[in-house]
């Protein structure tokens, strides 16, 4: 589209939903990674925000340059189901994965705060996971809401 083409545009018929990436598995870097208050405040979430290397197709199969992002979100608040052994391997998958290899990071940093500034030495390392896209009209488990198609990483592969 030119700039003319888009300055005609009717601003109501842009789509304007976030492009969700085809189900495959593709190599991402690591573009971010941080860990903040959950949203109810009572425990702390991981959150990796990952980037494609190279094209990808969408759902609607348009091609996309590389730097699609993709984000893995880890709880990092135990629960009676959620233990912190559950949670230490469900961290331990995606470390794991992490290339080059990142060494000195222990479960003891999940839950006294120390991953806090550990987890940014990730930035810029690579990983191989298995991306899959989850269809529009879902229903969040705990709100009830309808949900967007979207992203979620469902397996790291250890290379």
């Amino acid at each position: 589209m030119n700039e003319q083409e888009l300055l005609d545009t009717d601003l109501s018929s842009i789509d304007t939903s976030f492009p969700v990436i085809a189900s495959g598995i593709y190599d991402l870097v690591i573009k971010d990674s941080k860990v903040e208050p959950n949203k109810a405040g009572d425990g702390d979430l991981w959150t990796v925000q990952l980037a494609t290397t190279t094209p990808v197709q969408t759902i609607k199969g348009e091609t996309l340059a590389p730097g699609q992002v993709v984000f893995n979100r880890m709880s990092l608040k135990p629960t009676d189901k959620y233990t912190k052994d559950a949670i230490a391997k469900n961290v331990a998958r995606f470390l794991q994965a992490v290339k080059p290899t990142v060494a000195g990071i222990k479960a003891s940093d999940l839950f006294d705060g120390g991953i806090k500034t550990k987890c940014k030495v990730l930035a810029g390392r690579m990983v191989r996971a298995k991306v899959d896209a989850l269809p529009e009209g879902r229903t969040d488990k705990k709100t009830g809401k309808t949900l967007d198609a979207s992203n979620e990483i469902s397996k790291f592969f250890v290379q």
